[in-house]
């Protein structure tokens, strides 16, 4: 799938942020979806470099594939560029930044893994010259794109609007980012399905349930096909609060009667799940 693309937009750098366990169903497994995003590095042209998310286990060998120079980005030590001291508030994180540029940045989105994500932006952007204040300036205005991590508040509640995708990787993250989020009353998850997993996608859903278990949230209700298999694996992993709701109509009642001012709400689910309906059912009912 990667050739075309790079052949469409022809690109001197190139960056791949992470490799997780997305479209199974079509690349088998992540040594797959590894093999098909590597294909980058081999495509760069002469002159180019390659941007790397460097903690990944697959980091190695997709720079060995590398014909350009590779900067590798993380949190590990070994990397050419490194995010530390990583602090998430209400509006966003805050972390250090360790490498050929140095210093605290600030940015108006959630999650731990928003700062590599920022930092592959960083390194990018001063390979191309960009001056670091002018970089810190466009990070702190940054807004992320809709249904991404995007945080609204309704009746003294904050909902937290991730409803533009999901697989297993990105749920774990987002059910982080809501176990980070300071929060005065309780941390509800509603957990839709994830698409395009194939044979991963019992393992995919009963594992989300066992990581909102492990991080304490408070309340899950998940939706859905799938939403049995994510309900049971946490209540055997110790979560007693978690229902299995047929539709998104049922999820807004749910909800209603849940939540209260102080609480924070996260909606994660792929495109198919249309989570952000939920957002419109209780302003409707507000």
């Amino acid at each position: 799938e990667l050739a075309p693309l790079v052949k469409m937009a022809a690109p001197t750098l190139g960056v791949i942020t992470s490799i997780g366990r997305e479209h199974l169903e079509f690349f088998g497994d992540v040594a797959g979806v590894a093999r098909e995003e590597g294909m980058l590095a081999e495509l760069l042209p002469t002159g180019g470099k390659l941007f790397l998310y460097g903690d990944s286990e697959w980091s190695k060998e997709i720079a060995a594939r590398s014909t350009v120079p590779v900067s590798t980005v993380g949190t590990a030590v070994g990397n050419d560029w490194r995010a530390g001291n990583i602090r998430q508030y209400p509006d966003g994180v805050v972390f250090r930044v360790d490498g050929p540029v140095d210093g605290e940045f600030r940015l108006r989105m959630l999650g731990h893994h928003q700062a590599t994500n920022a930092l592959l932006a960083i390194a990018v952007a001063a390979e191309l010259g960009v001056p670091c204040d002018v970089i810190a300036e466009g990070l702190a205005s940054c807004m992320g794109p809709r249904h991404r991590l995007q945080v609204t508040e309704l009746n003294g509640v904050r909902i937290i609007d991730d409803a533009y995708n999901a697989n297993a990787d990105s749920v774990n993250a987002a059910l982080n980012a809501l176990a980070d989020m300071p929060c005065e009353g309780k941390r509800l998850s509603v957990l839709g399905p994830m698409a395009e997993l194939g044979e991963n996608t019992r393992a995919a859903h009963e594992e989300a349930g066992q990581v909102a278990a492990a991080l304490g949230i408070d309340v899950l209700l998940a939706v859905g096909a799938n939403a049995a298999l994510t309900v049971d694996a946490a209540r055997d992993a110790g979560l007693a609060s978690t229902f299995a709701l047929p539709d998104n109509a049922a999820v807004v009642r749910m909800l209603r009667d849940e939540m209260g001012p102080g609480d924070v709400v996260l909606l994660k689910g792929s495109r198919t799940a249309r989570l952000e309906e939920v957002i419109v059912g209780l302003k409707e009912q507000a």
